[in-house]
């Protein structure tokens, strides 16, 4: 959580068992990520009583996975960075 100037920021990161790799991983399939931004979204709203925003990180920002990251980022060591195409 950050609060900047009378504002405050929260990042959640949820991970789901992954009983094959035996570990905890980031969900990686859009229906998977989309319930659990629902999901978030309903429990910040409800710790906040009012809307919340939901949005892909801005560069430099954390992440857990590419798709966490706007458009044209990448989610490089738990950052969304710009990277370059191969060709």
């Amino acid at each position: 959580m950050r609060v900047d100037e009378g504002r405050a920021a929260v990042t959640l990161e949820r991970r789901l068992f992954d009983p094959m790799a035996t570990s905890w991983r980031p969900p990686a399939d859009p229906t998977a990520i989309a319930a659990v931004v629902a999901e978030e979204r309903a429990l910040l709203e409800k710790l906040e009583a009012t809307h919340v925003e939901i949005r892909a990180g801005h560069s430099g920002e954390g992440c857990s996975a590419t798709p966490d990251c706007a458009e044209g980022l990448h989610c490089v060591s738990r950052r969304c960075v710009k990277t370059r195409e191969v060709r």
